[in-house]
Parts: C-alpha cells; sequence; structure tokens
C-alpha cells in the first residue's frame, strides 16, 4: 500500500530528531538524542520506523514517546508519535500504523538513553502473558457441552459487555440438559468459577458468567 511508504519518503530529508514524552502539546522540548547526519543511524532509524498496514484504528490516548524530525537548517518536517510500542501516529495516515519490525524502534530508543518505553512493552507483554494462561485454565475448566459458546462468553472481555440475558439463557438451557440433576450442575458451576484469577474487581468479564448462570432470576 502506497501509505506505508509516506513517512519513510518524507524522513529521507531528516538531519536531526528530537525525542521527549507525548504530550498534547505539539510542541517537542525533549532532548535532542541524536545527529541523523550519519546515514547509518538515519537508515536504522528509518528502518525501525517502517511500518506494514496502516489498520484503520485510531488510539485514544496521547501515546508514549513524540519524534520531532528536523531537516539540516533545524526547521521542523514531521512528528510521528509512538503508541504501546506497536504503532505510530502521523498527520499523513488517517489513522494509526503498526510497526513492521517488533521491536526494532523500542530498540532504537533503549541504544539512545530511553529505556522506559521498551521496560514498559516487556512488562505489558508480560502481563498479557499471565493473562493469556489465565484465559485458557478458565476456559479448560468450562463445561464441554458449552464449548460452541465459548467464543461469545470470551467476547465479553473484549467488548466490555456483560453478558445478555439471550446467551445466558442459552447457557442455562445447555447445562440444563447435560447436568440435570442441580447439585452436580451447581459443583460444575463452582468449579468453572474457581478456576478464574481470584481478583474479586477488575477481573475479565467472562468469569463473572458462571456465578450469573447461577442466578434464580435467568
Amino acid at each position: 500500500m502506497p501509505e506505508t511508504s509516506e513517512l519513510d519518503a518524507v524522513l529521507q530529508h531528516a538531519s536531526r530528531v528530537r525525542v521527549a514524552a507525548a504530550v498534547a502539546s505539539t510542541a517537542v522540548d525533549g532532548e535532542m538524542l541524536v545527529d541523523l547526519s550519519d546515514p547509518a543511524e538515519l537508515d536504522r532509524l528509518r528502518t525501525a520506523m517502517s511500518v506494514e498496514a496502516v489498520h484503520g484504528f485510531r488510539c485514544m490516548c496521547l501515546g508514549d514517546v513524540r519524534f520531532e524530525f528536523l531537516d539540516a537548517d533545524a526547521r521542523q518536517l514531521t512528528a510521528v508519535v509512538l503508541h504501546h510500542g506497536a504503532t505510530l501516529r502521523w498527520d499523513g495516515w488517517e489513522s494509526d500504523a503498526v510497526l513492521a519490525g517488533g521491536r526494532l524502534l523500542l530498540l532504537w530508543l533503549n541504544s539512545h538513553g530511553e529505556s522506559g518505553p521498551l521496560r514498559q512493552f516487556e512488562e505489558d507483554d508480560r502481563r498479557r502473558g499471565r493473562m493469556q494462561t489465565q484465559e485458557a485454565h478458565w476456559r479448560a475448566a468450562m463445561p464441554t457441552t458449552l464449548d460452541d459458546l465459548s467464543v461469545q462468553i470470551l467476547s465479553l472481555s473484549q467488548t466490555g459487555e456483560s453478558a445478555s440475558l439471550d446467551l445466558l439463557t442459552e447457557l442455562k438451557v445447555q447445562l440444563e440438559l447435560a447436568f440435570p440433576d442441580l447439585i452436580t450442575r451447581t459443583l460444575t458451576l463452582l468449579a468453572w468459577c474457581g478456576a478464574g484469577s481470584g481478583r474479586c474487581s477488575g477481573y475479565p468479564l467472562h468469569e463473572e458468567v458462571p456465578g450469573l448462570l447461577s442466578s434464580a432470576e435467568i
């Protein structure tokens, strides 16, 4: 796609870059980290900023790091903001773009004394790994009779919406068919509930389903 190379065409004219925390202001007061008159250094940064797709999504936060690119006369060419170590925002695109080189830009920042974004990205990655492990454990405890509805259940944590009455009713019908005995059904729900993250608040929304299914109101 042509738009993925548009930023690189602008960066070819850059001689310097200033890097600072992303803020609401369009100005960048951060330290001048590197003089990009070195062609090798310029190529390294341009490679790190290569994108694979402009995906139609725009993050709602301000971003983490702002890059201000200057020409040889110290005039601003453009500015780019890094979001969550994975996407770039640039005025030349209608939405954010996904970085093609994984952690290359984070490693570039780290090599120039800005280690915070890399540390944050790695911590977020570890957190995602823990959440995926917890989700897999919870999914394994789900009664197999509900397998066909598992995608709908797990998607609740992605959408941020509670389970609808229609979904809960369908789940309860399936459970009653598979476990007609009330005690067996209750023990099954308790075992499923106990396989969650154990958090009293801030838990993934899909984890509330076993408790909701035990409600007499459904």
